[in-house]
């Protein structure tokens, strides 16, 4: 009779679960306790979603940074991947000067994201061979159009300016503007 029971139970349960349209799973204990109970359902993680609750692309990569604007030490260019290398930065300003951009302590590492295939790249001074002056906006970024060719060469030299990164939806950089630090 008590396995009956459990079995009437544990199926009024997952009734339940489908009319919900739930998509969890079922953990019915079907131990004796002694006391006739039965344990609740257990609802688990769903498998499309990462332990920090971002989704998972259809590909099985996280997006790093959709959407965002970023502070960046740029590191170099993979080839392997066709990827621009870079640190997350941080203003530090400075008594003597006007301060600087260091690698953001809290999140150290490399990260790397592709650019787009018409990604807009301006330069403050080094990115791109020019006239030899500085060109920059108010703001204190570049403001000299540079094409993604020279841009991906002067990584590849070793360039490692600081840089605002522009990143759009599909985690891909859309504008690279180099921030100019006399």
């Amino acid at each position: 009779m008590r396995f009956q029971v459990l079995s009437l139970v544990a199926a009024a349960a997952l009734s339940g679960f489908a009319l919900a349209g739930c998509n969890a799973s079922l953990n019915a204990s079907t131990s004796d306790t002694g006391n006739g109970s039965a344990s609740a359902p257990v609802q688990q993680t769903s498998p499309a979603a990462s332990p920090s609750g971002q989704q998972v692309t259809t590909t099985g990569q996280q997006l790093q940074f959709p959407g965002k604007t970023l502070n960046v030490l740029l590191a170099g260019y993979d080839e392997t991947t066709n990827m621009v290398q870079f640190q997350l930065a941080r203003y530090v300003p400075a008594p003597t000067d006007n301060g600087g951009y260091e690698a953001d302590p809290g999140n150290p590492g490399t990260h790397r994201l592709p650019l787009t295939a018409n990604a807009n790249v301006l330069s403050a001074a080094d990115f791109c061979p020019g006239s030899g002056e500085a060109t920059i906006g108010d703001d204190g970024l570049g403001t000299t159009p540079c094409s993604t060719a020279q841009f991906v060469s002067y990584l590849r030299s070793g360039g490692k300016d600081a840089a605002q990164l522009k990143v759009d939806g599909s985690d891909h950089i859309a504008s690279v503007a180099e921030i100019y630090h006399p």
